[in-house]
């Protein structure tokens, strides 16, 4: 049914129900109301069932798009609905409800309780957000507020830049796990700030959709967890903002992937469980974005994935994952431009930052990292047609305890591609494996062509002021392509000593590195020939 367009009032308001009052009910379901203006009346948008009387069931109700003006109970589920004291108030409603949507309602109360749900002790709803107990909640029963289907409903008098909108305070919905907030954020024509507040919630699954009409501000200051079993997932995603402009989020908030039993079952073999992992939070065309002060906490596979954004800056983000958690890089990017990562600090179990095809004109700045992989560019040259990496510069960082430091890796024998115009500089390296590294080998699991060279062109890297300790001897290792060798590679002022009793040493294979400054270990002076044993 379609209900659209409607002027409404003076009444009782738009109602599903009442229901539960006769046996052999049919079930309700498939039921749009939008559009609609409801003035004056009792109720606003309503499902009403009788207590204590018989089953039913009603689903896939959507009310959308609605403007109430001095209704007295504007959002209402009622499954204690007994007028005239006729029903069986000591029991409870037998009609079960489900996938319910209450989105963009705007207007006024008559009543100081604008949204009320009571619903079934013995069939109540099932969210995929639940909250710890808030005394500022909403009154509801035996239901529970979804967070963020909350950002929809902005039921309140304006909407004006100054306000921000306390989504747990003063709202709640019933959400089906997959929830797109598109319609209603997005629809404001002015810019919006709303908060999450301090508490704990579980959230499925959701998906902000632009493009919106004006910038929007998301404040969370609370800790919300994705399910902690892998198989509530159905593809890679958990929290995605997509084809979004001028959006900003912040203020301390924890998003928690809880990825314990993710990384048990997380291994080479099992691919297709791998492919299913969700990212903690998925950035994909957005632009003009400010993330700042927001934590990610065990994620279940990347962190943080950027793709195809344009000047977003990442700042003051806390990344946390146990060193031996596998695939769980901390910001992993492709194909964007004007990234910035800013004073962060990165502790997981792979890539701290990862650096895929088609990232230009980046700045990396003020990161610690470790434990985890270092900051990598790559992989790269494992598909076709994948896009140039330029302009990126990596500077003023701390790398500790991590396998790799400042690295480049490109796979042998696969797909051409170029890297230019990448500069590590001011760096401190604490007892990494390899501080400084260009592997065109690189070939994880063996599942490469080794005997054949890379093609993908590097050119114009430099490395300058690194310093520190490495775990192992060999601080500085440079293993270019054969069919394409590096060019332009400059090292200086690299003070990198070994940990243990050996001296530093470096390995070169197809380039000759331009040297100024200080340096040691001393790196090889020219195209060394092509044997694993070459080291100077």
């Amino acid at each position: 049914m379609v209900i659209k367009e409607i002027t409404c009032g003076p009444g009782h308001g738009i109602s599903i129900g009442s229901l539960g009052k006769f046996q052999n009910e049919e079930p309700v379901e498939g039921i749009k109301i939008s559009n609609c203006t409801i003035t004056n009346t009792s109720n606003g948008a309503r499902i009403k069932t009788w207590p204590g009387e018989h089953g039913g069931a009603v689903s896939e109700i959507h009310f959308e798009d609605i403007t109430m003006n001095n209704v007295s109970s504007p959002i209402l589920i009622d499954q204690q609905y007994c007028p005239w004291n006729k029903c069986k108030k000591n029991e409870e409603s037998k009609v079960k409800l489900s996938n319910i949507s209450f989105k963009n309602i705007r207007g006024t109360s008559a009543l100081p309780q604008a949204i009320k749900f009571i619903c079934s002790g013995s069939s109540p709803s099932i969210l995929p957000l639940i909250s710890k107990p808030n005394k500022n909640m909403a009154p509801h029963l035996n239901i529970v507020p979804s967070m963020f289907v909350l950002l929809l409903l902005f039921i309140s008098a304006s909407k004006v830049q100054s306000d921000a909108f306390d989504v747990v305070a003063k709202f709640g919905a019933k959400a089906d796990g997959k929830t797109d907030l598109s319609k209603a954020t997005c629809a404001s024509v002015t810019p919006s700030t709303v908060v999450i507040p301090k508490g704990t919630y579980l959230l499925s699954k959701v998906n902000l959709e632009g493009p919106c009409k004006a910038p929007i501000e998301i404040n969370v200051q609370g800790t919300i967890q994705a399910p902690a079993d892998p198989s509530a997932f159905k593809d890679p995603n958990w929290v995605r903002f997509y084809s979004v402009e001028n959006f900003k989020m912040f203020g301390g908030g924890i998003f928690d992937g809880q990825g314990s039993i993710a990384y048990e079952k997380n291994t080479c073999e099992n691919r297709e469980f791998r492919s299913k992992l969700p990212v903690n939070i998925r950035f994909d065309f957005v632009t003009n974005a400010l993330i700042q002060d927001i934590t990610s906490k065990d994620s279940k596979l990347f962190h943080i994935n950027v793709f195809a954004c344009k000047n977003i800056t990442l700042e003051r983000l806390k990344i946390e994952a146990p060193d031996e958690s596998p695939n769980t890089d901390g910001i992993h990017m492709g194909k964007s431009e004007g990234v910035n990562i800013i004073a962060s600090d990165i502790k997981t179990g792979d890539d701290c930052i990862s650096i895929g095809d088609g990232t230009k004109n980046m700045v990396i700045k003020e990161i610690t990292c470790g434990p985890g992989h270092g900051i990598s560019i790559g992989s790269l040259g494992k598909f076709q047609n994948e896009e140039p990496v330029e302009g990126i510069k990596i500077s003023n960082c701390t790398i500790t305890n991590t396998s790799n430091g400042a690295r480049i890796k490109t796979w042998p024998g696969e797909h051409g591609g170029a890297v230019s115009e990448i500069h590590f500089e001011d760096i401190t390296m604490n007892n990494v494996s390899s501080p400084i590294l260009i592997d065109q080998q690189y070939c994880p699991w063996n599942k490469c062509k080794k005997n054949e060279e890379s093609k993908v062109k590097l050119s114009n890297i430099s490395f300058k002021n690194i310093r520190g300790t490495s775990a192992l001897p060999e601080a500085i290792k440079f293993i270019c392509s054969g069919s394409s060798p590096c060019q332009n590679v400059e090292l200086a002022d690299i003070d990198i000593k070994h940990n243990g009793a050996e001296p530093a040493t470096s390995q070169c294979l197809n380039v000759k590195p331009i040297t100024s400054g200080k340096l040691n270990p001393i790196p090889c002076s020219g195209p060394v020939p092509k044997t694993p044993s070459a080291t100077a």
